[in-house]
């Protein structure tokens, strides 16, 4: 089986490349944003380590993390955020693991990881192969002002807060480009899936 990270900068259009490969394909995924969120969900193991960790007052009357509470504690405290850190990734890659024995052990041939922040996040050693979602600047910031009714500046402040799509390039193995409509994209994504996800020592444009 081989485990294929999907990723993308905001508004290049990694969500709508994921439900192509469910959808079209009948890949299965696992959901970087999902299982992180499972990891500290009420009556987690995750959770009961925070409560240890910072205290009751993280934890809201219904049980559940105060994640407004907590960001505003990491944002400002960088130890509280390493320590933050060191709770939830074990957990997130247990959980991953067990996604991934469970998907081959039903013998399926590929399995998406779909994740935000795999390159910078130094993820990409979970996976066989790096599948980047690709967009030009224009277009990926029409479509960010678009989707969060923002200002022309503020989507420029939060793509420039992540890594440009032309530095995600040089980790990756298939590039797909997505200036186009959904159609488009699933057409570029249909020729990945011919491919069979072969991997290669360089990165494979499919415009």
């Amino acid at each position: 089986m081989k485990i294929i990270g999907l990723t993308g900068s905001i508004g290049t259009g990694k969500s709508s490349a994921s439900e192509i490969l469910n959808k079209e394909f009948d890949i299965p995924i696992i959901d970087a944003d999902k299982i992180s969120r499972e990891a500290v969900e009420k009556g987690s193991r995750g959770l009961n380590k925070i409560e240890n960790e910072f205290g009751k007052e993280f934890i809201t009357e219904n049980g559940e993390l105060n994640r407004i509470k907590m960001g505003a504690l990491v944002f400002s405290d960088e130890k509280a955020r390493i320590k933050l850190n060191d709770i939830v990734h074990p957990e997130v890659t247990n959980r991953f693991n067990e996604l991934v024995n469970k998907y081959r052990n039903q013998e399926e041939p590929y399995v998406v990881y779909d994740c935000p922040l795999l390159i910078e996040e130094k993820l990409t050693g979970f996976v066989d192969v790096v599948m980047l979602i690709y967009t030009s600047y224009d277009i990926q910031l029409k479509r960010v002002m678009l989707r969060d009714k923002i200002s022309k500046e503020d989507a420029i402040k939060r793509i420039e807060a992540q890594m440009s799509p032309g530095e995600k390039i040089k980790f990756s193995d298939i590039v797909v480009n997505n200036d186009g409509n959904y159609s488009e994209l699933k057409d570029n994504i249909k020729k990945v899936y011919q491919s069979k996800f072969s991997k290669n020592n360089t990165c494979i444009n499919i415009h």
